[in-house]
């Protein structure tokens, strides 16, 4: 890249010296080096959905090459176990991570078995893939009755019954994600803002949307239906259809909103999207199989939401003040010809009449 050049970033919007670490495209659109290395690592944490590599503006990959010589030494591998998967079948085969380390491994997504035996040599871990806890791991495979009590004291075999909750577990963990993030409606990568902006452009797909309602430009109500994301924000204030395109906006009609501060903003809106979520996982699960799930992961026990507000919110994202309906027009009485002049204006018949 030329030095001392300055371009526009495709992501930020700012206008930035061209450096090394920066990404161009095949067309020439240029993403800064904080943003560039944002769009890679947010590849590899998406990887089902973000790759290959493409520019959201003109869909052109970028060269392999580039993204490469910009990615560490584990990102790299897991790259290369991603395109592995790709052979092989993302509907078939998924990626498990150590919680420990940065390793990786392809495993069947039908596996029954929930232990994974870490074999990095600076970590050695044995953990569980649904509960994430750690035990030892056993130096062989043939146990004796005494070796098994031992291995039940150790804690390996309880990960067993982990299993037995996988779905549960799984449905809880996508309940907390739905309200901590927002998902592209266009190639469901998920993030969080970190400021009142409503409006979206997908780094990975280039798709326009509303991080309020969640809506893309072309499903989202706009004063325009041809018009752009920015017609979805007119007249947001009486048409529950629309949006604010910034957040502080809406305090003006609604006071439940702080008036100052995006980011306490930023947490009502997912505390809403929380408490929907919540509510969700409750219609399919009761309260005494939620307590089984406490009682067998930690990580659920200690969630730290108020269940009985989230039970109880109000889940209006905003509460419009609109006109009372129109009142039916009374009819007003016509004066009888007998009535004289003075009764007529002593009546204010007259006056309404006129």
């Amino acid at each position: 890249m030329p030095s001392g050049e300055t371009l526009k970033c495709l992501l930020c919007f700012y206008e930035k010296k061209v450096r090394k670490m920066g990404l161009k495209c095949p067309s020439g659109h240029y993403f800064c080096p904080e943003c560039a290395k944002s769009f890679i690592e947010s590849g590899i944490t998406n990887y089902d959905i973000c790759l290959p590599y493409k520019c959201y503006k003109c869909n052109k990959e970028f060269e392999l090459e580039k993204i490469f010589s910009r990615m560490s030494e584990s990102q790299r591998e897991k790259l290369a176990m991603y395109q592995a998967i790709e052979v092989l079948g993302q509907d078939k085969f998924e990626i498990v991570n150590c919680p420990y380390c940065d390793f990786v491994s392809v495993w069947a997504k039908n596996s029954t078995n929930n232990l994974l035996y870490c074999p990095n040599n600076e970590c050695k871990k044995g953990s569980c893939r649904i509960c994430f806890e750690e035990f030892k791991v056993p130096d062989k495979l043939d146990f004796t009755p005494e070796e098994i009590t031992k291995m039940e004291k150790d804690g390996i075999l309880k990960h067993h019954e982990c299993f037995k909750y996988k779905t549960m577990k799984e449905d809880w963990d996508e309940a907390i994600d739905q309200g901590h993030q927002r998902e592209c409606p266009g190639c469901h990568a998920k993030g969080i803002k970190n400021t009142g902006c409503t409006s979206m452009k997908c780094p990975h797909c280039g798709t326009a949307w509303c991080y309020f309602c969640g809506l893309s430009e072309n499903n989202c109500d706009k004063s325009d239906p041809n018009g752009d994301m920015h017609k979805h924000n007119i007249n947001w204030q009486k048409n529950k259809k629309r949006c604010p395109l910034f957040l502080l906006e809406i305090w003006n009609i609604d006071k439940r909103w702080d008036k100052n501060d995006d980011a306490k903003c930023l947490e009502f809106l997912h505390k809403i999207l929380l408490s929907k979520a919540i509510r969700n996982f409750f219609m399919k699960y009761s309260e005494t199989q939620f307590q089984t799930l406490c009682n067998k992961f930690a990580d659920v026990k200690n969630h730290g939401i108020d269940l009985k507000e989230a039970k109880t919110m109000d889940l209006t994202l905003i509460k419009r003040r609109l006109p009372p309906p129109p009142q039916p027009v009374r009819p007003v009485p016509t004066p009888s010809r007998t009535t004289s002049t003075s009764s007529q204006s002593s009546s204010g018949w007259d006056c309404i009449i006129q």
